[in-house]
């Protein structure tokens, strides 16, 4: 031992038992040259009177080493530390000091340190560390692994090869820890997925694996491995992949849907795939679409195994399905020409690519040999016209034999097929032959085209089959025959269609609409009059006023002024989209235009747009407008028809409400958004309201609760004005109204406006809603109760009739969490007193409502910070412990001790990774930064003790988060 050495040692052990950055130079005086010499070595440094090392990891070798070369056990070392998280590195440098130089006391220190009940998990989690990165496993250290099996060790590619030389990992599937072993395979799968294919292939019969076989199969490399191919097929045989008689998706089926080799393995689970799909779909009498459903993977490899080995394909699909078609029980679904495929069509459509490409067609025998099936027919023509050349005499003998089966197409062209494969043969026949199918086709009336009712399409399967006819190699009769077909039915027929999809548009395009003239818009809304569209995605007048909409957005008074010029029968639509375009912009000087335009339009019969005529009046609700104009509101909001009745309260066909809202009813209803307007131009000018007055009581009585929603609007404009008249009109617009429109918001606002004097009507009325029938109106009863309370003072607001609902509760709940910012104190105090009930609540919705008073936490606030502690000791935090943990972390001077408490109670003992409840990949995330800083502020060792005992509790858990922040902040240079 050198004398440099012994300075750095006695230097290092003296700093770390009084816990000092260094040590003082004259306990060392006896040192002085060699100490000396190390500070001109950089080695440590002088400050004053104080030695210490010149970089942390130099400190942490020199203890790491002398821990190494002490006569006593490293277990015993640690015993006598504190054993904090600056031990971490010094534990990893010496077990790989030991592993590399003294394998005997490796053993033992790992020993030691896992099977001591008084080392920190943590130290522990080093020492499983080290052994998870061990290349050479020992006799000695599997029996200590597998005595209690840790995950982080086992699934590293040289412990699970040790494992499974031992058949540990498959007498662990069998046995008591199946999770283990499927951990185990699920990591192995990265380095030797063909040893996992055979355990797996083993673990087959075993129903408790199913899920987990599943799982493991989807994460494999079926594509490019031919064991784990022999493994899905054995899988799909024995029903692995169906749930009650359907099949799953598997997400193997994308790996074999990329990539390329492995052409044999590929084949086999295409062979087991198909014949569990048709057995399926046989055994339990149902479509290919009810045993599979609509499944993109499923579609892709067939797809792509037809596209890479069509020959192969076919030998193995044809059989199957020719198979599944001999069975008379089975109907295939009707064929649709459509992109967007499901499975049995795409296996159709899959197996009829390959068909063509061969220059053979093997099985024609066996599907000749079918009942006469549209699908044996539809797999016949389809193979046939990819090869006419050596098919056409065949195919033309099967068609003229039986005219009947001239029909095979799709379901809206039932003879499309056949027009293909006529135009395929076509050529390739001898004029006898062609002279014969040409007669057969001029012969072939489908029965429905000799019913009274297929009459007028008489001759219309001859049009499709005719089309297929090379026209220079037709006979003059059929020429003459195709001549009086065109006459009849077009050109062309049209091809199949299927199912198409699409945004309908307006029938002119916007930019063409932008350089309309006033006499080309007035020619468009007479040319697209009607609802009725004139084609499949072709817009109409609703399509074409949303192009007129921005247009009068963009120049108001332009269009305000072409309402006059308007036909009488305009449709509603374009009205109504100048009134919504003028209502985004329309200003002072387009005010005539805009009130000559409502005027036209009130004197039409039908009174188009009434519902939009507020939108651009509100906008000039400051100016002086004509009583005329004003008249045509108070018409609307107490004469016009709409609404006729109260929708939202309409029943479905079995009764039961639709439970709507009245207030969005109401504001898409001409009475009620003209209810709207009356406020708009109250707000400025309250010289209106003794105009308005009438109105306001008609409005407020109405007959529907969806305009009575919306006259509360009005309702408390009139309070900004005539608090006394407003009251008044409060009392009518309540009485008998139904708790729905009660609970609106701005009934409640109106309300709550005279929460301050309520009188008896207006709280016997709070009550009502507090015990309402109608959830939404118990709510806003508890709410409006709980403000009317705060007001008068009153403590005994939970232990009255709101105490009996919920929903009331959770009112009660909202104000409380929204005013413990109040300025008042003597109302921070009372919710404070609610919420620290409410946080218990039996009603989790109750208690969620409650827990929103984290959102003003505030840190330097005295009652924050008692009810953080009430909050924390209640059920309300566990629900959902995220938006209190997130304010703790905003925060910059809670304590760590109120930190630690926090995450102490999402803990569970549970053996599952992570804290309970707080399960999102940044919740973890979060607790972890919030222990390990509670770690580093903690200002007292009592504190640094449970932030301690905290972050063990997170790695004992398997937390992973936690793991990687201390292996981060961890330094760990190898021993010299």
């Amino acid at each position: 031992m050198t004398v440099k050495w012994t300075a750095l040692k006695l230097i290092a052990e003296r700093a770390k038992e009084t816990g000092a950055r260094g040590v003082d130079v004259r306990e060392i005086e006896a040192l002085s040259a060699v100490v000396e010499d190390l500070v001109r070595d950089g080695v440590l440094i002088q400050d004053r009177r104080e030695i210490r090392f010149s970089h942390e990891a130099l400190f942490d070798q020199v203890i790491a080493r002398s821990w190494a070369e002490s006569d006593l056990p490293l277990v015993s070392v640690l015993l006598a530390t504190d054993q904090d998280l600056s031990h971490r590195s010094l534990v990893r440098q010496v077990l790989t000091y030991q592993r590399g130089t003294d394998h005997a006391a490796y053993e033992r220190s790992i020993s030691g340190i896992l099977g001591s009940p008084d080392i920190r998990y943590h130290l522990k989690d080093v020492a499983l560390s080290v052994l998870a990165s061990d290349q050479a496993p020992s006799q000695a250290l599997w029996e200590i692994v597998s005595a209690d099996p840790v995950v982080e060790v086992l699934t590293t590619p040289a412990w699970f090869a040790y494992a499974e030389s031992t058949g540990a990992v498959l007498r662990w599937a069998v046995g008591g820890q199946p999770d283990l072993a499927a951990t185990m395979l699920d990591a192995a799968l990265d380095w030797d997925s063909d040893r996992v294919a055979e355990i797996l292939t083993a673990l087959l019969p075993m129903h408790a694996w199913r899920d987990k076989l599943r799982l493991l199969i989807d994460r494999g490399p079926t594509g490019s491995s031919p064991t784990f191919c022999r493994l899905v097929a054995a899988a799909l045989t024995r029903g692995l992949f169906d749930d009650d008689g359907v099949m799953v998706d598997g997400l193997f089926l994308y790996s074999l849907t990329e990539g390329e080799g492995n052409a044999e393995g590929r084949l086999a689970v295409l062979d087991a795939f198909v014949a569990r799909w048709l057995l399926l779909s046989h055994e339990r009498g149902s479509t290919l679409e009810a045993v599979t459903g609509r499944h993109h993977a499923i579609v892709g490899f067939l797809r792509a195994m037809a596209s890479r080995e069509p020959a192969a394909f076919v030998s193995v699909v044809l059989p199957h399905v020719t198979a599944y078609l001999a069975s008379a029980e089975i109907s295939w679904p009707p064929l649709v020409a459509n992109k967007v495929e499901d499975p049995a069509h795409a296996l159709l459509g899959a197996l009829t690519d390959a068909l063509t490409t061969l220059d053979f067609l093997p099985f024609e025998a066996g599907l000749l040999s079918l009942p006469d099936s549209a699908i044996a027919r539809f797999l016949l023509y389809r193979a046939w016209a990819g090869n006419a050349d050596r098919y056409a005499g065949r195919a033309l003998e099967f068609l003229v034999a039986d005219p009947t089966r001239y029909r095979c197409g799709y379901l809206d062209s039932q003879y499309w097929v056949t027009r293909d494969l006529i135009a395929a043969i076509h050529p390739h026949l001898a004029p006898a032959q062609r002279l014969a199918l040409e007669q057969s086709i001029l012969g072939f009336y489908p029965d429905w085209e000799r019913t009274a009712r297929g009459r007028a399409a008489q001759g219309s399967a001859q049009f499709v089959l005719l089309d297929g006819l090379n026209a220079t190699l037709m006979s003059p009769d059929t020429l003459r025959r195709r001549s009086e077909l065109q006459r009849k039915f077009g050109d062309r027929p049209s091809p199949p269609q299927g199912v198409e999809f699409g945004f309908v548009p307006s029938p002119i395009a916007p930019a063409s609409a932008a350089r309309m003239t006033n006499d080309q818009w007035l020619g468009a809304m007479r040319r697209y009059h009607s609802d009725d569209r004139e084609g499949w995605l072709k817009g109409g007048p609703h399509e074409l006023s949303t192009v007129l909409q921005e247009e009068a957005r963009k120049d108001p008074g332009r269009f305000l002024n072409l309402v006059r010029e308007m036909p009488g029968d305009v449709h509603e639509a374009y009205p109504s989209a100048i009134l919504i375009g003028a209502g985004d912009s329309v200003s002072a000087t387009e005010a005539e235009a805009l009130y000559s335009a409502l005027r036209r339009l009130h004197e039409l019969p039908s009174r188009p747009g009434g519902r939009w005529i507020g939108k651009p009046l509100a906008r000039l609700a400051d100016l002086e407008i004509p009583d005329d104009v004003l008249e045509m509101v108070r018409w609307y909001a107490t004469e016009d028809a709409d609404p006729e009745e109260d929708s939202w309260l309409s029943r479905d066909k079995h009764g039961a409400p639709y439970d709507g809202d009245p207030l969005t009813a109401g504001i898409n209803s001409v009475r009620g958004a003209a209810a709207e307007t009356i406020s708009a131009l109250l707000w400025p000018r309250p010289e209106r309201l003794p105009f308005f007055a009438d109105t306001l009581r008609s409005i407020s009585s109405d007959r529907l609760g969806a305009v009575r929603a919306c006259a509360a609007i009005a309702v408390l404009t009139v309070a900004k004005h005539d608090e006394n008249f407003a009251r008044a009109l409060l009392g009518v617009l309540v009485r008998g109204a139904h708790p729905s429109v009660l609970a609106t918001p701005y009934v409640e606002q109106c309300i709550a406006r005279f929460k301050a004097q309520p009188g008896p009507r207006l709280w016997s009325l709070v009550r009502r809603m507090s015990q309402s029938r109608v959830p939404g109106a118990r709510e806003a009863g508890g709410r409006l109760a709980a403000q009317m309370a705060l007001e008068s003072g009153s403590a005994a607001l939970l232990n009255g009739t709101v105490r009996r609902w919920p929903e009331s509760r959770k009112g009660v709940a909202q104000v409380a969490a929204a005013l413990l910012e109040s300025d008042d104190l003597r109302v921070r105090g009372r919710c404070a007193e609610w919420l620290g009930q409410l946080f218990h609540d039996e009603d989790p919705t109750v208690r969620h409502a409650a827990a929103e008073w984290v959102h003003s936490f505030t840190e330097a606030d005295p009652a924050s910070r008692t009810l953080l502690a009430a909050f924390l000791a209640s059920p309300a935090y566990l629900d959902d412990p995220w938006p209190l943990l997130k304010a703790l972390d905003d925060s910059d001077h809670i304590g760590s001790a109120v930190v630690i408490d926090a995450i102490r109670l999402l803990m569970t003992h549970e053996p599952r990774p992570g804290p309970r409840r707080v399960t999102r990949h940044a919740h973890q995330g979060l607790v972890s930064d919030m222990a390990i800083r509670a770690y580093a502020s903690a200002n007292t060792p009592s504190v640094r003790t449970a932030a301690l005992d905290l972050i063990d509790d997170l790695l004992s858990q398997r937390d992973p988060h936690i793991r990687r922040l201390l292996t981060r902040h961890e330094a760990a240079p190898g021993l010299s």
